[in-house]
Parts: C-alpha cells; structure tokens; sequence
C-alpha cells in the first residue's frame, strides 16, 4: 500500500525524459496511472481532470523552468512559455483553492535528459560543453529525471496539503549563484 494508494494520476508527456520518470515514479504508489505522450493518443484526460476538480481532491503539479525565473539571452521564446507555466500555476492555485484544488510547479534546472544531451552534442566540443555545465552546478553534477519526479510526487501527495501556488526549484542551487556572462 502506497502513500498514495487511493488517487489518480493522470501525466501528460510522458513519452521520454522528465515526463516518464515522473509517470515511472506515480505508477509506484497510485491506485491509478494514465500516461499520455503527443506519440500516443489516449483521450481520457480531459474528461478525467474535470471530475477530479469537481470532487474538489484535485492537485496540479506543472513543470515549469529555471527559465521561469531568467532571461537567458539565445533561449527565445522558451523564458516566455515557461514564464506562462508560472502564471497558470498561480491564477488557478488561488482561484480554485477554496474548492481544495492545489496548483503548483516544478522548476527544473540541468537535468539529465536526452534534450540535455542534444544540447551538449551541438557544441563544437561536447565534452567541454557537458563540463561547463557541471563546473555551474554547486553540487558538481547534473541532476536525473527521478529527482524531479519525486518532487512532483511529493507536490500530489496529502503530504503537502498547505503548499498551493507554488513553484519548488530543483537545480541543485545553481539558480541561486550569480554568473558572470560566459
């Protein structure tokens, strides 16, 4: 019996990286697990997520960015989606918050993902550019897809019951240093 036994989860694109660890990590402890990736149709969502809110039990976990936070110059219009992610974790966290709906975000920093690694494999030198990006990081390393995913478990569980309009980084501290223009 898991911590979250008698919930639902539904997980949108869940096809590779962040989105698959975390319907990995859910699939764990929930009654119920429906994954769901732009590869793979599976229409339930939609009439599944209303009823949860409706019941008033529902929580929204969103995956926003550090570029939620930053404006990176070269990374245009991503700030600006991620940006968005923000607001549609706060104006529904508060909106619906009286019916017991929690709304809240993740921010991921470097995290261990193919897109990562597409990154790394455009430069000149990968391998240089994989180090740069450690050399960023307090904690010297790049995180995994897990540690996102049990944020966001963490986030649906009744062991966050006060955390509502939120958004909980998960970088490792990076976003907390000051760097100066490479």
């Amino acid at each position: 019996m898991g911590r979250l036994e008698n919930k639902v989860a539904v997980i949108t694109g869940a096809g590779r990286g962040i989105g698959a660890a975390i319907a990995r990590a859910f699939a764990r402890d929930w009654r119920a697990c429906f994954a769901v990736d732009r590869d793979g149709v599976w229409h339930g969502c939609r009439a599944v997520l209303p009823d949860m809110a409706a019941q008033g039990r529902g929580s929204i976990v969103n995956i926003a960015s550090t570029h939620s936070f930053q404006i990176i110059p070269g990374c245009f219009p991503y700030p600006v989606a991620k940006h968005g992610v923000i607001g549609l974790t706060r104006a529904p966290g508060i909106e619906y918050a009286a019916r017991n709906v929690r709304v809240n975000a993740i921010a991921p920093g470097y995290i261990e993902t193919q897109l990562a690694h597409d990154e790394w494999n455009r430069a000149a030198d990968p391998a240089a550019a994989r180090a740069a990006t450690l050399a960023l990081s307090p904690m010297k390393r790049i995180g995994r897809p897990e540690e996102v995913a049990m944020t966001a478990v963490f986030l649906s569980s009744d062991e966050a019951p006060f955390i509502n309009a939120s958004c909980i980084t998960v970088d490792g501290g990076r976003s907390v240093l000051y760097h100066a223009a490479l």
